[in-house]
């Protein structure tokens, strides 16, 4: 738990930095040094607030109903967030420390700093969307590493879902698919809390590596634990809905593999641990 409130915590952090270095680069534009500090000012505010609601409610339990809401429905309805939540910081942040400086360079007007911050705000959830689906493994495929074959060392973790045909009769394949959609985003927190990559989802199954670090062998295998804990919050839906508390197989394997962009191909797992 501790582990997953610092992670959200970090990058809500990571995030408001990078909002107000973003704001003051687009102040010095207006040609006058308050407006790198206004600017500043108003780009944290707005990282921090669209992060927070991000991270804690959107993709959170609160906002478990809402991502069930048609994509075209969930787009407009994040837009309006977005933009209300950017015009607010933009009035009150002008208001407390707003340089006053209208007619020496000052900014072009609401719109062009609304269309500044928006731009950013999209931008960065969806390097935040990237990562979450890719890992910290994104930074590595833009840079080209893995577009040749190198070998690396990796611990990686197969998860699989227990008693998925059974209970894909049972429910029906419409309801398994959003029983399973449900669970994919149940584990794939404490996965990216725990600094693992997903590296496919593959049916029921989710494959996440990691690189050997220390404290690396504890993490994924407390991960494992947490992902169960993260199940269980929600027993009472799960009792309702489907008549049992579902739960993973895991296995931990360890050794040498080849990745590239597209796969990735073991050559060995020297050791393993499986629980169940």
């Amino acid at each position: 738990m501790q582990h997953r409130t610092f992670g959200r915590l970090s990058v809500v952090g990571k995030v408001t930095l990078a909002s107000g270095l973003a704001g003051a680069a687009y102040g010095v534009f207006g040609g006058h040094a308050g407006f790198a500090r206004e600017g500043a000012v108003t780009g944290a505010a707005i990282g921090l607030l669209l992060a927070a609601i991000e991270i804690f409610f959107l993709n959170g339990p609160p906002g478990a109903a809402i991502r069930r809401l048609p994509l075209w429905l969930l787009l407009l309805l994040r837009l309006l967030v977005y933009m209300t939540v950017i015009l607010l910081c933009l009035n009150a942040v002008d208001m407390l420390v707003g340089t006053g400086s209208a007619t020496e360079g000052a900014p072009k007007g609401l719109l062009p700093d609304l269309a500044f911050s928006l731009g950013v705000a999209v931008s960065t959830n969806l390097a935040l969307i990237l990562r979450r689906l890719a890992g910290p493994s994104l930074t590595a495929l833009l840079l080209g590493r893995y577009q040749r074959a190198k070998e690396e060392t990796r611990l990686i973790l197969f998860l699989d879902l227990r008693n998925s045909t059974a209970l894909a009769e049972k429910i029906g394949d419409a309801a398994f698919l959003d029983c399973l959609d449900r669970l994919i985003f149940a584990a794939t927190e404490p996965i990216v809390a725990a600094g693992g990559e997903i590296y496919r989802y593959v049916g029921d199954e989710i494959i996440v590596t990691w690189r050997p670090r220390p404290g690396n062998p504890p993490r994924c295998a407390e991960c494992v634990f947490e992902i169960r804990r993260a199940i269980e919050r929600h027993s009472a839906y799960w009792l309702r809905t489907i008549g049992n508390v579902p739960s993973f197989r895991a296995g931990l394997h360890a050794g040498p593999v080849i990745p590239r962009t597209n796969w990735m191909l073991w050559q060995s797992a020297s050791s393993r641990v499986s629980t169940s």
